[in-house]
């Protein structure tokens, strides 16, 4: 008999992306936090790349067709291949949230909470937090919904640069990952983060994930990207 050296029993991922290099982002970190020796220590995953939702942006702004119902159908798919649990990658379909999971049966993480209870349990200094996202993120006050009413934690949107917020999320979506453009968040997150006296940034938009590091910033930051493949390492590898 072939002795088998992985866990051949450990839950799989189901992972919904909507934007590609969000995408490829998360992957890369899940793989480089995946603490591993060989490739079959590594978490499988389930991807289905669906770019072909319709926009978050568009139906919120435009009026133009829900996603709703396509993601619903990308996760249902997702649950049938086998995956324990699902994810989301991109913070402003979570404005559905409710709606996209209503009745079903496989477990959604939810992005955005999972961030903020990472911020909450991981930190104490942390009173003052700045969310740079897409404009529906800032708009709905998205973080604002899953921030718990005992908390301390104020949260902040840079409502006069969020323009150039948006505009960079754009960029970044079109392949300009290059220098310009980085300068041109990081400039802009310094001035809101002196603004407001701000202790922490969180990286409330995948596209924004791609492009800053922690450590680029006047103050550390949280990237909700990150997060996430950690707490999905977390749930893989600590079940019974």
């Amino acid at each position: 008999m072939i002795k088998e050296y992985w866990k051949t029993e450990e839950s799989i991922i189901g992972l919904l992306g909507v934007a590609p290099y969000a995408t490829i982002d998360f992957l890369k970190k899940i793989s480089d936090l995946t603490p591993a020796e060989k490739d079959w220590d590594h978490i499988r995953i389930i991807l289905d790349s669906n770019t072909k939702i319709p926009s978050r942006g568009r139906a919120l702004d435009l009026g133009e067709e829900s996603p709703v119902k396509y993601m619903r159908k990308s996760i249902i798919g997702l649950d049938k291949a086998g995956a324990k649990f699902v994810i989301i990658l991109c913070n402003t379909a979570h404005i559905f949230f409710d709606e996209v999971i209503d009745g079903l049966c496989v477990n959604v993480l939810n992005m955005i909470g999972e961030t903020i209870s990472y911020v909450i349990k991981n930190t104490t200094n942390v009173k003052s937090l700045g969310v740079l996202g897409s404009h529906n993120t800032i708009k709905h006050r998205l973080y604002n919904k899953y921030n718990p009413q005992n908390s301390k934690l104020k949260i902040y949107y840079p409502e006069s640069d969020q323009r150039i917020v948006s505009d960079t999320i754009e960029s970044i979506k079109l392949g300009n990952n290059n220098t310009e453009t980085k300068k041109r968040i990081i400039d802009v997150s310094n001035k809101f983060i002196k603004n407001n006296q701000l202790d922490s940034v969180i990286l409330g938009c995948t596209e924004l994930s791609v492009i800053i590091k922690d450590g680029d910033l006047s103050v550390p930051v949280f990237d909700s990207n990150e997060i996430l493949a950690r707490v999905a390492i977390e749930k893989i590898k600590n079940e019974k």
